[in-house]
């Protein structure tokens, strides 16, 4: 009996290899919890060019508000918001500012003291939002309200961007204390994203690796605590590849509790030139109105694009992938060639596929590293795989990059939880901020505001 053993040890071995394998049960059963593109009708719906970080002479840019809007429509925008520095947008043919405020951030460029402002004219506004002119055939150009960047002093350079509620003009904030603006858009039924938020001198350059980690991961502890408390926070700016280390870092942490972080490319432009093409949102809706803008923004049915890129190692990464030399740390597109362009997404059953035109690579990202390289990635066998992944898809002309898509499953990681004690110093600008110049502000801009009744 006991020489039998081997020989039958052996025979169940051998019929084993052949028994067919269930590959969910050899991997992962993995569900998509939240596919921004759900709802998406990839045959009618149209992708909508958007610039959401946009300044003009009303704040510290260059150019007057009728010109940057004219720039933006000559250039085929379909969508404009007008964010200057503490100044809510609550009309293209009455600007609103603030002179001081203006004044202050106007000081280096020889403009007058305290300008006038003026307009567009009620009928060049009607033309523009109609679609009249060379080349836009009846698509006219939405503008978004009450953009406003939520800071009115140009220190740091984390600020709050936001829209559709009507707050913040000549409020000092946004800078040292990012709650008391989130808070209050959030209050108000407003929608905001943080604006260049990894541009801070104690991790800028520095290796993924390394770019928030020890005391600089209080960054992350920071953002990923108001996401977790403030609905109204979207999400990050991403034009840079190094708040792309940022927007990876807090998907670690917050996917797995169910909170996605969008990513919003835009040029931050202050002047009328090559800047205002460098990159954008493609907002996915059925028709171009404010209803369906504020949709889109809170499902992120939208898509990034860029036409330059200036990082390093995400240069480095595509060369890898592609087998091409993109650059050493800045590339630009060649405007020559079509921008790249997704046709449709799929989302079903741990598997993902990215229909697209014009493209040469495509990456998967999750917990910061390409996990996948082909159009369809199968969430179920991957490997890598964290609590979501994102697309990246270059090709000659541009890049296009996905919402997150949010992922669960046996085994998922959690991500950092926020620690039990961590010093935020906002408060304390925020206590003299309050006490000193909100009254005085607020007396301001009821004044100001005398020109709209």
């Amino acid at each position: 009996m006991k020489k039998r053993l081997p020989a039958l040890a052996l025979a169940f071995l051998l019929a084993a290899c052949f028994l067919p394998i269930n590959t969910a049960a050899a991997g992962r059963d993995v569900t998509i919890v939240d596919n921004p593109y759900r709802n998406v009708d990839w045959e009618t719906w149209g992708a909508y060019r958007a610039a959401l970080h946009t300044h003009s002479t009303l704040s510290d840019g260059y150019a007057s508000l009728p010109e940057m809007v004219e720039a933006h429509y000559a250039r085929g925008y379909d969508i404009l918001a007008m964010t200057d520095h503490g100044v809510t947008d609550r009309s293209w043919t009455k600007p609103n500012y603030t002179p001081l405020l203006q004044w202050v951030q106007q000081v280096d460029k020889d403009t007058p003291f305290f300008p006038d402002q003026e307009g567009l004219t009620e009928e060049r506004f009607r033309e523009i939002t109609d679609g009249v002119g060379e080349h836009r055939e009846g698509r006219g150009m939405l503008r978004v309200p009450y953009g406003i960047e939520l800071n009115a002093t140009a220190i740091d350079k984390s600020h709050v961007n936001s829209f559709f509620s009507d707050w913040g003009t000549a409020l000092v904030g946004g800078t040292f204390d990012l709650e008391t603006p989130i808070r209050a858009v959030n209050r108000r039924g407003g929608l905001c994203f943080l604006n260049h938020v990894s541009d801070v001198t104690f991790n800028k350059g520095l290796p993924y690796e390394e770019s928030y980690e020890g005391w600089r991961y209080n960054r992350v502890y920071l953002i990923q605590r108001l996401l977790e408390k403030y609905p109204a926070l979207l999400g990050i700016e991403i034009p840079d590849g190094e708040d792309h280390k940022l927007w990876d870092l807090l998907l670690i942490n917050v996917a797995a509790k169910g909170r996605n972080v969008f990513g919003f490319n835009t040029t931050d432009a202050h002047r009328v030139d090559d800047k205002l093409d460098r990159g954008w949102v493609l907002a996915l809706m059925p028709e171009n109105t404010v209803e369906n803008l504020r949709t889109c923004m809170e499902t992120g049915a939208m898509l990034s694009f860029a036409h330059y890129i200036n990082s390093y190692w995400q240069l480095d990464r595509w060369k890898e992938t592609t087998g091409k030399d993109w650059g050493e740390r800045h590339w630009n597109a060649d405007k020559t060639q079509p921008d790249p362009e997704i046709t449709n997404i799929t989302a079903a059953e741990g598997r993902i596929t990215i229909e697209h035109k014009h493209v040469t690579g495509v990456h998967w990202i999750s917990n910061g590293q390409v996990i996948s390289t082909e159009s369809s990635i199968d969430l179920n066998t991957v490997g890598g795989l964290g609590a979501y992944v994102r697309a990246e898809l270059i090709g000659p002309g541009g890049v296009l990059y996905t919402q997150p898509f949010l992922l669960e499953y046996e085994g998922s990681p959690k991500g950092r939880d926020l620690p039990a004690t961590h010093f935020e110093h906002g408060w304390i600008f925020a206590f003299f901020r309050n006490l000193l110049f909100y009254p005085i502000a607020f007396v301001a801009d009821q004044i100001s505001l005398l020109r709209y009744r």
